[in-house]
């Protein structure tokens, strides 16, 4: 992801910009041959920038990610419900603007980040503790509907 942090004001636009390309035309086919032989002999080399910029860019996109980092911590033989991780989800998105995901979306991202859900008396995550609690985010509680385990929707 490469960040454009220029905005050309009106006033200043070249409306000449697509002759005067035409024109340059050979030297700017000269330049992305120069460029291919030098991506073939090196590869592609990232600059810093786009790669801070691209991490930071999926970062802000991986909503359980950032939950999981701000709320719960990995805690070897400890165990958290399933309602009670759900509830706090819940509450974490409202709290940041996400919209809730369903017990069922949450629980099959989960699988997929490598936790591991066993049964006892309820459904509950292993090797996972709360780092927060619901009451943390007293301005966001779960609606009734939010706590359902109803069918999974589009919600990433």
């Amino acid at each position: 992801m490469v960040r454009w942090a220029i905005t050309i004001p009106e006033q200043d636009i070249d409306r000449q910009l697509s002759a005067k390309l035409k024109a340059e035309a050979s030297g700017i086919l000269n330049r992305l041959l120069d460029g291919l032989r030098d991506w073939i002999d090196h590869g592609l080399l990232v600059p810093d920038e786009i790669k801070e910029t691209t991490e930071e860019y999926r970062s802000d996109s991986d909503v359980l990610g950032r939950f999981l980092q701000e709320c719960t911590t990995r805690a070897e033989g400890q165990r958290m419900s399933n309602g009670e991780l759900h509830n706090l989800f819940i509450v974490w998105s409202r709290k940041n603007g996400e919209r809730p995901w369903k017990k069922k979306s949450l629980t099959s991202a989960m699988k997929e980040r490598d936790y591991e859900q066993s049964r006892g008396e309820e459904r509950y995550w292993k090797d996972i503790a709360a780092t927060k609690a619901v009451s943390d985010f007293a301005d966001a509680a779960p609606a009734e509907d939010d706590l359902g385990d109803d069918e999974a929707e589009n919600d990433g």
